[in-house]
């Protein structure tokens, strides 16, 4: 059937959230004039609001005032969408999706409220990636989807704009080979000790790379922990930038260090070689999607993929990660990144010039 009017019931955190950017590009592909929407928590709008494939980003909170939560759902009723498309598996998501008047509503099996669904798509389970999960969906309409082409972020001239001038500020010459280390992850599991990231940082400065501690507000602590006990100067900016900022930083980045989160997911949709530490959680199912990655796990380890939130043997899975090693894989990602041909990123759907050589 024809859909005009598409609404996507977005998820709340970074990196599930650049993890359904492939739905958009698969729904405008197939209906180019339909006016695609997309739902989503308040402070994950930035990372969406510059997407070509997206006419609409919807702000929402549960922690909002019920006068306002109501406002939204009767916009949303007002829109008169042919179609609704749950990427959550929770309860809220579920009502909110009723409630938007949609006559076809299509969700996972799944979740906390399936009789709300109208198509209801069994869920894959296994070494099945979370980006194919949510391309299931889409698929269920009779829709082709290549998740690899659609998984982008974008940055506007504006933000092209912001990273220049903040090169210029913090000293960062155009010719500088910038590495990113990111620590953080919201599982403490799944985080590379602060002691190997600040060997891994004196290692990349010694061989003339340049180093920046990426993260947010939360990991301050392991950021401030790394630059102290490096033995040379690195750049501090974790907790700096808004998600805006950082989408712009991480296309300045040669290669992104990284646990399993959400700046993995952003790098990665920018086209930033990312070398992704895991330990208890699965690369197959929230690992590095597409692009140039290199997953470090010790698969030797009896436990690994193990998924847990407590260890019973104190995180031997990521301690045998050494920094050598590590620092041997962003040095075939830099030394690749040099052998490529050039080509400029997409930024904001247009192609500009690349930010500086890697």
């Amino acid at each position: 059937m024809p859909l005009e009017r598409i609404l996507v019931m977005n998820l709340n955190q970074i990196g599930a959230v650049v993890l359904a950017t492939p739905v958009f590009r698969a729904l405008k592909q197939a209906y180019p004039q339909a006016h695609v929407a997309t739902l989503v928590r308040d402070s994950m709008v930035p990372l969406l609001d510059v997407n070509p494939y997206l006419d609409q980003v919807i702000a929402w909170n549960l922690r909002w005032p019920l006068r306002r939560r109501w406002d939204v759902v009767r916009a949303l009723r007002r829109q008169r969408f042919d179609v609704a498309i749950n990427l959550s598996h929770s309860l809220e998501r579920c009502l909110l999706t009723w409630l938007s008047g949609a006559p076809v509503r299509v969700g996972f099996d799944t979740t906390e409220a399936p009789f709300l669904q109208t198509q209801r798509v069994k869920e894959q389970t296994g070494a099945y990636h979370a980006t194919e999960r949510n391309l299931d969906l889409v698929r269920a309409l009779g829709i082709e989807a290549d998740g690899e082409e659609g998984f982008r972020l974008y940055v506007s001239e504006a933000e092209r704009r912001w990273l220049d001038e903040w090169s210029r500020r913090v000293g960062l010459p155009e010719d500088a080979t910038l590495i990113g280390l990111n620590p953080g992850a919201s599982n403490p599991l799944n985080r590379w000790s602060v002691e190997a990231f600040a060997r891994l940082g004196d290692l990349l400065v010694e061989r003339g790379y340049q180093v920046i501690v990426l993260g947010g507000p939360m990991d301050a602590a392991d950021g401030e922990a790394i630059a102290s006990g490096m033995r040379h100067p690195a750049l501090r900016g974790t907790g700096q930038f808004n998600l805006r900022e950082l989408s712009a930083l991480l296309t300045r980045v040669a290669v992104l260090v990284t646990a399993d989160t959400g700046p993995m997911h952003m790098a990665v949709a920018l086209r930033t070689p990312v070398v992704a530490l895991f330990g208890p959680a699965d690369p197959r199912w929230t690992g590095p999607y597409c692009g140039p990655r290199t997953v470090i796990q010790k698969e030797e380890l009896e436990c690994i993929r193990c998924l847990k939130k407590h260890c019973p043997i104190d995180r031997e899975c990521l301690k045998r990660i050494t920094p050598e090693e590590v620092l041997a894989a962003v040095e075939a990602h830099v030394a690749q990144r040099r052998l490529a041909p050039p080509g400029p990123p997409e930024i904001g759907g247009e192609s500009v010039a690349p930010p500086g050589p890697p």
